[in-house]
């Protein structure tokens, strides 16, 4: 169905809970989970999630606060500190890269997105392969644990004698979510 008959059968047909302009995308969201049209492209829902969670995160009324925080720090020894305004999600279709004419491949892969308001509070977001996926929730949902030993884990998981391969490959994955503003840098002592 096209863009513009959708939009259309959205307004005439869809009864939203909320006036909040701010809330739209997740009344459009409610409005496409409720209703089933047969020439509806099959990641239509997933791509309405992915804009949605942009508009999430733009609206987040938390700041990022940078006090106790060492900019500079030890990214594989020390507590890592992730900013908090940030939601990983998965996707069977790559929404990210979906535009007019997009075609859907069969051996697509699910892919993982780590989405994030920077510290200038712009809207980025980071695909993840799984090493990097499983190394970011590791770090974020223990902060304890330092990134060295989440990634010696990991290579042992992996069966690797040499962790080091692994060490390193982590801490350019650290560095990269670091430049990008996703970690914030170590807890200060």
């Amino acid at each position: 169905e096209g863009a513009v008959t959708l939009i259309r059968d959205y307004v005439r047909h869809h009864r939203a809970e909320t006036p909040a302009f701010a809330h739209l995308p997740n009344e459009f969201l409610r409005y496409l989970a409720a209703t089933e049209h047969a020439a509806r492209p099959p990641y239509l829902g997933e791509l309405a999630h992915f804009e949605w969670l942009e508009n999430c995160l733009s609206i987040d009324q938390r700041r990022v606060e940078l006090t106790a925080i060492d900019r500079t720090g030890d990214l594989l020894n020390g507590e890592i500190v992730v900013n908090p305004i940030h939601r990983v999600e998965s996707y069977r279709y790559p929404v990210h890269v979906i535009e007019a004419g997009f075609k859907i491949n069969e051996s697509m892969e699910p892919i993982h997105l780590v989405a994030f308001r920077d510290l200038a509070n712009e809207f980025q977001f980071l695909e993840l392969n799984t090493l990097a996926l499983r190394l970011f929730c590791a770090i974020r949902d223990t902060p304890e644990i330092n990134a060295e030993h989440v990634l010696r884990e990991i290579s042992e998981a992996l069966g690797r004698h040499d962790p080091n391969p692994v060490l390193a490959g982590g801490l350019d994955i650290l560095e990269r979510l670091h430049k990008r503003q996703l970690i914030l840098g170590t807890r200060a002592n």
